[in-house]
């Protein structure tokens, strides 16, 4: 899969509902979401997923879909990562992790049981969660920033992986200027262009306005949301069957 920043034809279908694993404003939770249902064909596929780096369900997520596309080895697919900030207020250098937990009124022994519940549902798709490694609660707008300037160079989706990782493997801080530029760095991205641009105002608020923008003017409770060819079709980490059933029905509405 590859970025690809082209609007793609539009998709709609008939819809029940389902539930669904999904964060929305800081709270990760089980929701009734819309499914669609199945039919067949087509050859071409644009995939947009909104999510935040900081989301549990996001990784989990993708990682499914990936397994389903498995079942369509001859279908086209581009991909591209849409920004959502589940934790806007934040301020730029992040917070202590604890520190804002308490002062949202956490119960820590929920957190815990969370925590675990996260770790391994990650672990069922072959992603490793350190909780215990996780200091800082990032605000993610320049993680977001450093994406979509990914994207222009053809990385994003390699950052993206990165940027899951740092935050739930290896404890990193997003909000961290040095974090992001290793991050950019290890995909080959040169640091010190990545640093004037992280260091800019260049894109901030076109990129912060979007992610706040996903929920009010595109319909989404949360992320992750997959819209496929342009039309909202999957939200939350679902099973892969689901994402299978929504390719499937996506490319036959394409094809109509």
């Amino acid at each position: 899969m590859h970025y690809d920043p082209v609007r793609p034809k539009p998709y709609c279908g008939p819809m029940t509902e389902r539930q669904t694993l999904i964060c929305q404003d800081d709270a990760c939770e089980i929701q009734a979401v819309p499914e669609h249902a199945v039919s067949a064909t087509g050859h071409t596929l644009h995939i947009e997923m909104v999510s935040d780096w900081v989301c549990p369900y996001c990784p989990v997520g993708e990682a499914n879909l990936r397994e389903a596309l498995q079942a369509f080895p001859d279908l086209e697919v581009t991909f591209q990562y849409t920004p959502y900030m589940l934790n806007p207020d934040l301020p730029e250098q992040g917070a202590d992790r604890q520190a804002y937990l308490q002062e949202k009124g956490a119960d820590p022994a929920k957190v815990r049981e969370n925590e675990q519940k996260y770790t391994e549902m990650a672990a069922q798709v072959g992603w490793i969660y350190r909780y215990d490694l996780i200091k800082r609660s990032p605000n993610t707008l320049n993680a977001h920033r450093l994406a979509a300037f990914a994207a222009w160079q053809g990385k994003q989706l390699e950052i993206g992986h990165r940027l899951f990782a740092a935050h739930f493997t290896e404890g990193r801080n997003l909000s961290d200027l040095e974090v992001l530029l290793d991050i950019a760095q290890a995909d080959g991205l040169d640091r010190e262009t990545v640093r004037c641009y992280l260091q800019s105002q260049e894109d901030r608020e076109e990129i912060r306005s979007r992610a706040l923008a996903q929920k009010p003017i595109r319909g989404i409770r949360g992320v992750p949301s997959f819209f496929l060819n342009g039309e909202l079709a999957v939200t939350g980490a679902e099973p892969v069957e689901v994402f299978r059933q929504a390719i499937v029905a996506c490319l036959n509405g394409s094809a109509v």
